[in-house]
């Protein structure tokens, strides 16, 4: 039974909703869970956590180095996101320097999956995936027992795809931090470079093609204050930890049912933020005058109020470049 017939069948709105998730949730997706539960009625009666093995993952080593300071764990995962993300890594050390010296409220912490209180009551199961290059398939009696639910939300397992996607009635529903009729795969960074105002961030429900699924909800946020590739993910972000509760709404009126959409954006793969060139167009465009990055501080602590000199940033850039 297909995915539409089933909600065809259904007796009721979704009310049950299966999480798909990684070991640990950030903030923002705990904050959707929390909404969704409180304003959309849900309940959260199973969690299935990805325990992939995979020698060059640690989680908790990883949520270790983002919630603590520069200690052993964040310059062992620095040199190991350097080998995997090349020129990004770059950003990453910026935002991370940011937050350690004060000069960016520090990220919110990552909470491992048992440790967040509104899903203290569901069934809390580990599941190592069937992984085929970049996808990843649920074994099937975990599919059967997802069906239960009337929806899923994906908070993990990166690409899926398979028999899981139309098990509940109503989906596997996913955030996509741009909307993705303009920018599919890497939204924000190519965004934020093309000098946009507004983002979007879309809830789709996932079909087998990347970044285009049926639109459940889809909202423009303005970011023509942030100064930042960074400020712009933390206003998307916020509105991530809304839109739940707010597409779900739309399941149960079956609004999302004429949503597909026409046409969907250029697919921006996101391998492209490794390349130097696109990394360093994202850290020049950072304003040398903006509080939240490092190289202003350095430039204040040396020269006080004294005007940036053009090419300030691009030697800073230059120099730090990792070799390619």
């Amino acid at each position: 039974m297909t995915g539409a017939s089933k909600r065809q069948s259904a007796t009721e709105s979704p009310t049950s909703l299966c999480v798909l998730a990684d070991p640990y949730l950030h903030s923002y997706q705990v904050r959707a869970l929390e909404t969704a539960i409180e304003e959309a009625g849900v309940n959260v009666a199973l969690v299935i956590v990805n325990d992939e093995s995979d020698p060059d993952y640690d989680p908790d080593r990883e949520a270790s180095a983002v919630n603590g300071g520069l200690g052993l764990d964040a310059v062992s995962l620095f040199w190991d996101v350097l080998e995997r993300e090349r020129a990004w890594t770059l950003l990453i050390a910026e935002k991370k320097l940011a937050e350690e010296l004060g000069f960016r409220p520090p990220i919110p912490n990552r909470v491992p999956v048992e440790s967040v209180e509104c899903l203290a009551d569901a069934e809390l199961r580990r599941v190592d995936p069937l992984q085929d290059g970049a996808w990843y398939e649920l074994p099937e009696e975990t599919v059967s027992s997802i069906a239960a639910a009337d929806v899923a939300i994906r908070f993990g397992f990166g690409l899926i795809r398979g028999d899981v996607l139309t098990a509940p009635a109503y989906g596997v529903l996913s955030f996509h931090p741009a909307d993705i009729r303009r920018y599919r795969g890497l939204g924000p960074p190519k965004a934020f470079l093309d000098g946009q105002d507004v983002m979007g961030v879309t809830l789709q429900r996932l079909t087998d093609d990347i970044d285009g699924g049926e639109i459940v909800a889809c909202r423009d946020v303005d970011v023509s204050d942030c100064r930042t590739l960074w400020e712009c993910y933390d206003r998307l972000h916020d509105c991530q930890a809304d839109l739940l509760a707010t597409g779900i709404a739309n399941l149960r009126d079956g609004a999302v049912e004429s949503t597909v959409p026409e046409e969907l954006g250029p697919y921006n793969s996101i391998t492209r933020r490794r390349e130097p060139a696109f990394a360093g167009r994202i850290l020049l465009k950072h304003p040398m005058d903006c509080p939240g990055t490092v190289r202003s501080h350095v430039w204040l602590s040396i020269c006080g109020d004294r005007p940036v000199p053009p090419g300030f940033s691009i030697r800073v850039f230059t120099y730090v470049q990792p070799p390619v």
